[in-house]
């Protein structure tokens, strides 16, 4: 019996397929399905199904709404927006902002992280676009699988995706320690890290590791 992440694996392994064979047919489809709210319904949806051929769908309607979402994004950016193993969207966030040096990219990413999974898609919609402007890659299976538990009770989806985007740049190496180089805000916890303070998880309380 097939599980969730075998299906999301599959999602994601299609995708890559319709990609790699350029099929711009179904890859068009897809994209009928962008928007801005999880619960609005494309008024081509049919076609997003089409995109999707294929791929073995899940029967739970909320999962549903997520493989169409991340399935338009697919769409509308693969050509641009390579699958690159074990990079988070929140990783791929930093990225641009090291390269774009833009404060409003910062106020973006806080207000996707502390949003409901609701208004989540207007926020993936644009961040993918600002990714795609720079030809920056992310783990698209990450992403499937970080939407999907978004509303998860301990918010682990947000406070990783704070830790992969804070804890990551400006990070000096020692001996037995990591430092910050230039103070930030996690908007998860309020904390803010000082020039050479020791990085703490503030869901742990214990060092982190970086990366």
């Amino acid at each position: 019996m097939k599980t969730q992440n075998d299906q999301n694996r599959k999602l994601i392994s299609r995708l890559i397929r319709l990609h790699i064979d350029d099929d711009r047919a179904r890859l068009a489809n897809l994209r009928c399905g962008l928007r801005d709210r999880l619960h609005d319904t494309p008024p081509n949806l049919e076609r997003v199904y089409f995109g999707l051929s294929g791929v073995d769908l899940p029967d739970n309607n909320e999962r549903m709404e997520w493989y169409t979402v991340v399935g338009s994004l697919f769409g509308s950016a693969h050509d641009k927006v390579a699958q690159k193993r074990g990079v988070s969207l929140a990783h791929a966030c930093r990225t641009l902002l090291e390269a774009s040096d833009s404060k409003s990219l910062e106020q973006r990413f806080m207000a996707m992280l502390s949003s409901s999974d609701e208004n989540l898609p207007g926020h993936l919609r644009h961040a993918v676009s600002l990714l795609k402007a720079k030809e920056i890659g992310i783990d698209w299976d990450i992403l499937l699988n970080d939407v999907l538990n978004w509303e998860d009770a301990n918010k682990s989806v947000q406070k990783r995706w704070g830790r992969d985007y804070y804890h990551h740049p400006n990070i000096k190496e020692t001996d037995d320690e990591q430092t910050i180089e230039t103070p930030i805000e996690c908007p998860q916890c309020g904390h803010k890290w000082t020039k050479n303070q020791t990085i703490t998880d503030p869901t742990t309380n214990t060092q982190s590791e970086g990366e």
